[in-house]
């Protein structure tokens, strides 16, 4: 519970980033791709980062590197209220990506040791839980404190690290106990276990188009609300964290659902149900409609979410670290990358054809997933 709301807390800052969008625009007259260039800026810094991070907690403790990140994510997401210049704004939010991913891989790791093969999903759908929420609280801050104080309201990114850093600080000593105790379990239990390098890549084909298909909507959810609809700032940043909330909510029961029908069944139902439904979104002209259809796409998005790196996890039993570092790390870092195109194809074409783009990718993810196996056992 203490990784869920660490995680709660790290993940704020990246789904501020996309709702800090449009007062970018609004503030310094960015177009669609520079605005973007925000979005895939951080998440490059996170990716690179996640990995190596996660093969190195798989070799050695790393207990600090948990508030440290905390401290870097909110800080930097913090500072992008108080420069005006875009290359500082860039390294700002570089900073909070970083912190980002100091957090994802270490936190990922202890939740897997607290776990068992009983529970293994709905523990980490716990700990996803938290960063769900954490991504729907994240726009309704900006909204509320960048909409009645400016740029500057930022400055509350900052204070939920604080608290969580504390917290985490005077639980140090017990978390790191735990994490030495169920290494030398875990260690004894995988050592006759082989890494499943195929299946591995197989899931991640699945979970990098996932991943451009959350970011887009992440990124651009609120802009095409505000150009398409007529919606303001504001009440698109609140529409917004609604769409994340239904995630965050379809998250908490995907790892119990996975944990008792499968992983892998589960993963395919979800993305074949989304995928239509995003299709669908194109044609839909009311904005009621089109809310409804966005939320139960982020909610069967999201049902997939924890099983997905429960699998990535069983697929690469020695190598857990990693495994977390790539599924939470470098996943990201691929949406971000795609976030620019997919701002591109908004630029050169119109935003509604991005979406087109989004949906494309949503179908390929949906086929992917039927190329998963189950783990034996």
């Amino acid at each position: 519970y203490l990784m869920g709301l660490g995680h709660f807390c790290s993940d704020i800052n990246q789904s501020a980033l996309g709702a800090m969008l449009p007062f970018f625009i609004a503030s310094y007259h960015y177009d669609y791709a520079t605005a973007a260039s925000l979005v895939t800026a951080t998440n490059l810094a996170s990716s690179l980062i996640q990995p190596l991070i996660g093969r190195l907690s798989d070799k050695k403790e790393l207990p600090y590197v948990i508030p440290l990140g905390l401290l870097l994510a909110g800080g930097g997401m913090s500072l992008t209220g108080f420069v005006t210049n875009y290359y500082i704004i860039l390294v700002c939010v570089m900073i909070s990506g970083i912190g980002a991913a100091l957090f994802h891989p270490s936190a990922a790791r202890i939740v897997n040791y607290a776990s068992n093969a009983k529970n293994r999903a709905k523990s980490i759908s716990i700990f996803s839980f938290g960063g769900n929420v954490g991504f729907a609280v994240g726009p309704i801050l900006v909204a509320v404190f960048v909409g009645n104080f400016g740029l500057k309201g930022t400055l509350v990114f900052i204070i939920p690290q604080i608290f969580l850093t504390l917290l985490y600080l005077k639980k140090g000593k017990f978390i790191k106990a735990l994490e030495g105790n169920h290494k030398k379990q875990i260690s004894q239990k995988t050592s006759a276990l082989k890494d499943d390098l195929g299946a591995f890549l197989r899931l991640c084909v699945c979970i990098f188009s996932r991943s451009i298909v959350a970011f887009g909507f992440s990124v651009f959810f609120s802009i095409y609300l505000i150009k398409i609809f007529g919606l303001s700032k504001e009440a698109a940043n609140v529409n917004l964290s609604m769409f994340f909330a239904a995630g965050a909510i379809s998250t908490l029961f995907g790892g119990a659902l996975a944990d008792r029908y499968g992983l892998v069944r589960l993963i395919k139902i979800s993305l074949s149900i989304a995928a239509p439904l995003v299709v669908l979104m194109l044609f839909i002209d009311s904005y009621a409609l089109f809310l409804a259809a966005s939320m139960c796409v982020s909610a069967c998005i999201s049902l997939s979410f924890s099983p997905s790196i429960a699998l990535a996890q069983l697929y690469l039993p020695n190598q857990i670290g990693l495994a977390s570092g790539v599924t939470l790390g470098l996943s990201i870092t691929i949406g971000g990358i795609f976030a620019t195109v997919i701002g591109k194809i908004a630029d050169i074409f119109s935003l509604t054809h991005s979406f087109y783009f989004i949906a494309a990718v949503s179908l390929i993810c949906a086929v992917s997933s039927y190329f998963l196996r189950p783990v034996p056992g």
